[in-house]
């Protein structure tokens, strides 16, 4: 559903109030509100609501309030009306869950010559102080958390959405499979695995049936680890030296391309990898 549109008209009727469907404060930053949003879609969004057609229902009512507070909260420009809006004519809240929500109005009279009306679209029933109590239910760390929220930030599909499961699966296998190849490569397993050619190959094999999730995302990993692999293994040191280009900058173009196309994966995958490599290779 399209989000409604907060002009600059005189609206007759009380607006919604969308800082209270998000539950945050009208002078909230932009990531306050961001975060405020992904824990209500989390717990409202309608794939979490089971099988029972009364809360799929009620759920799809909430979402779409959320989707249409955040929708204007988040646009500088239509905040900056909505808020002229609020002070101009106030607010009222967000009907209770219980209630249905109100019957629209297409139009409502000037307040006087010349100046026109806006109707404010009804919001959909919401539960009050929903992001209190959902997260105070979650058992994660706070360290955990932020990492989270910072992963969740960049760009890709959030908790909610298809394919958030695999994308975070791709990313916490990146270093793993890759702290395992090169402690592989590089023989220091071979006090584990010993030097019969069988036991190497039965190691290859484990890395590759590892590695068959990241096929689905293959170009993304090639972007996100490619660069620093090639730059690792000395192969790109004959181009570098040749066209007179520092080391540190080979290092800091494959972290800026990395980082643009491939954001979760470099950062959460690649960046613990290349520690884990080196912690692996200082203890040799």
């Amino acid at each position: 559903m399209a989000a409604p549109r907060i002009t600059a008209d005189v609206v007759v009727s009380q607006v919604v109030d969308y800082y209270a469907v998000l539950q945050v404060h009208p002078d909230a930053d932009l990531e306050v509100i961001d975060a405020a949003y992904r824990q209500l879609m989390k717990k409202y969004h309608p794939d979490v609501a089971g099988d029972d057609p009364r809360k799929i229902a009620e759920n799809h009512r909430r979402a779409t309030a959320i989707n249409q507070a955040y929708a204007v909260l988040r646009d500088p420009r239509q905040r900056l009306e909505y808020d002229r809006a609020r002070l101009r004519v106030g607010t009222r809240p967000p009907p209770p869950p219980s209630s249905p929500p109100p019957p629209p109005r297409t139009s409502s009279p000037p307040t006087s010559p010349g100046e026109s009306a806006t109707w404010s679209p009804p919001a959909a029933p919401f539960d009050a102080a929903t992001l209190e109590r959902s997260t105070e239910r979650l058992p994660v760390p706070r360290p955990l958390a932020w990492l989270a929220s910072a992963y969740y930030l960049l760009p890709g599909p959030y908790e909610w959405e298809p394919g958030a499961g695999r994308d975070l699966l791709i990313t916490l296998l990146m270093p793993l499979i890759g702290t395992a190849a090169f402690a592989l490569a590089s023989g220091r397993l071979t006090p584990l695995i010993g030097t019969a050619p069988t036991s190497t190959m039965l190691a290859w094999a484990a890395l590759i049936i590892l590695c068959m999730p990241l096929v689905h995302s293959l170009p993304r990993v090639l972007i996100a680890c490619g660069p620093a692999a090639l730059l690792m293994s000395g192969a790109l040191n004959g181009f570098l030296v040749s066209n007179q280009v520092p080391l540190w900058a080979g290092w800091a173009v494959a972290a800026v391309v990395s980082t643009l196309f491939a954001a979760r994966q470099f950062l959460f995958g690649v960046l613990p990898t290349l520690a884990l490599c080196w912690l692996v290779a200082g203890t040799h």
